[in-house]
């Protein structure tokens, strides 16, 4: 009988998957909730960021309704948030909805 992992810990290893990625490109791990109305705006600008760089870039949205232990250890108190990960440490957060040309200068360093 194999045993069933808890949520927790499959949340855990969902994380520690793209921590292992951040050592080959910008890791972007934007936390948001499905009532979140202004994240939509956002989302566009990021997945056009990833259409752009490809695989110099990991895009994971995150609901932080599901993914709760993820947004809490990362210290993500408010939606939507964004974070950028290289070489497996936090480099930048933005909170709050951002504008195209932030994010942009936030990713353009770690490309």
């Amino acid at each position: 009988m194999t045993k069933e992992r808890n949520p927790i810990e499959q949340n855990e290893d969902y994380l520690s998957d793209w921590l292992e990625n951040s050592d080959r490109r910008v890791v972007i791990l934007a936390f948001t909730a499905a009532w979140v109305g202004s994240f939509f705006l956002f989302r566009g600008y990021l997945e056009d960021l990833k259409e752009k760089h490809g695989e110099n870039v990991g895009l994971q949205i995150i609901d932080v309704e599901k993914y709760g232990s993820i947004a809490r250890k990362l210290g993500v108190s408010q939606v939507p948030t964004t974070i950028l990960l290289r070489n497996h440490e936090i480099v930048d957060m933005l909170i709050g909805t951002t504008s195209r040309n932030k994010l942009l200068a936030s990713v353009k360093p770690y490309l």
